[in-house]
């Protein structure tokens, strides 16, 4: 397994392939939103240096990713903070060893670009809870969402 950067063809070849079953997969409001990712906007981001999307790899084929929004802390101005995105690995390549090594990656590539906090969301119905504790990563906050829309 490879872990890189991706580059923007690995987010249209490789990350938009695998988000339908990732949503498929952890979605609460599929009969109401419709997946519908804005890669223009993800690619204006990622020229500016706020997205950063992490692919895992086997071979040639991405596997799983992990992206993050990165911004100034607006209460605390001397940092930078990693807002996960998304996060995926296909089932049948759902290891620890496999999870680890994604986001070890991207936490070593996230701090040398000066970003000092990371926060990821994990659904309640997910084992992401558990794995991201094993990682050190702590339940801060509790994230309530709720359709409010027609």
């Amino acid at each position: 397994m490879e872990v890189t950067l991706a580059e923007w063809e690995d987010c249209t070849d490789g990350i938009s392939k695998l988000i339908e079953g990732h949503w498929r997969e952890t979605d609460s409001y599929q009969d109401k939103i419709v997946l519908n990712p804005d890669w223009s906007a993800y690619k204006m981001l990622m020229d500016n240096d706020m997205w950063f999307p992490f692919i895992l790899k086997e071979s040639h084929e991405v596997v799983g990713y992990a992206s993050f929004f990165v911004t100034p802390m607006l209460h605390f101005q001397d940092h930078k903070a990693a807002d996960c995105d998304m996060l995926y690995i296909k089932p049948e390549y759902r290891t620890a060893k496999n999870s680890i090594q994604l986001l070890l990656f991207a936490e070593g590539f996230l701090k040398n670009y000066d970003v000092s906090f990371i926060q990821l969301t994990a659904k309640v119905k997910t084992a992401l809870g558990s794995f991201l504790s094993m990682m050190k990563y702590n339940a801060e906050e509790i994230k309530y969402g709720k359709y409010i829309g027609e």
